[in-house]
């Protein structure tokens, strides 16, 4: 059964002119292996709207609780992008499967993701 859907668009010259304002909100945005595995700029830009797109498909944001690092997208160029929860996540999001789609063009990256109700 479907829980949500969430899309995120993000400007990728905005989102570069941030990171090198304030440097220091990679860490704060991104997990250490998020930042390793990520090969460009568009790929970071991709990871933080799809974390947008996970909390809008389950109806949260941040002020429930959750900061950035719990909710953690993985894969680069060889796989398909996968959602990993922290278990403080897993307990605000119970039961839930994420399927994701990242695309990038020029200036723009677009994360969709459905969430939907697993039955574990």
């Amino acid at each position: 059964m479907v829980k949500g859907i969430g899309v995120d668009v993000v400007n990728l010259r905005r989102f570069e002119r941030v990171l090198i304002k304030t440097p220091r909100i990679k860490n704060r945005l991104f997990t250490q292996r998020e930042i390793e595995n990520s090969y460009s700029l568009w790929n970071l830009a991709g990871k933080f709207a799809a974390k947008e797109a996970v909390l809008k498909s389950v109806g949260l944001g941040l002020s429930n609780g959750l900061c950035w690092h719990d909710v953690e997208i993985i894969g680069n160029f060889n796989s398909p992008p996968k959602v990993i929860l922290s278990p403080k996540a897993k307990e605000i999001i119970p039961n839930v499967e994420f399927f994701l789609s990242i695309s990038h063009e020029r200036d723009f990256v677009v994360a969709v993701c459905l969430a939907v109700l697993s039955n574990t």
